[in-house]
């Protein structure tokens, strides 16, 4: 696996695979799930600036707000379990 971070340019089905025959499941889960999760926050907050509808904007807010939360308590768990990556 890459580590925190590192998306390796795979893509979908290479990820999923990957995590699926992972040897540990959980460290793979983690590093696969942090970039996907920072993709998603990065592009709602983008989309929250260009978005049209004042629906869209809120979920996106939401979004932003949700995934950072969950980014830093699996990067706190990653340390805690494996070490800084």
């Amino acid at each position: 696996m890459g580590g925190l971070g590192m998306g390796g340019g795979m893509g979908m089905d290479t990820s999923l695979a990957a995590l699926k025959n992972a040897t540990d499941f959980d460290r793979a889960f983690i590093e696969q799930m942090i970039p996907h999760q920072r993709m998603g926050v990065m592009m709602a907050s983008i989309a929250q600036t260009n978005s049209q509808h004042p629906q869209l904007r809120a979920m996106q807010q939401a979004m932003v707000k949700a995934q950072s939360r969950e980014i830093e308590q699996m990067t706190q768990w990653y340390r805690s379990w494996y070490g800084t990556p």
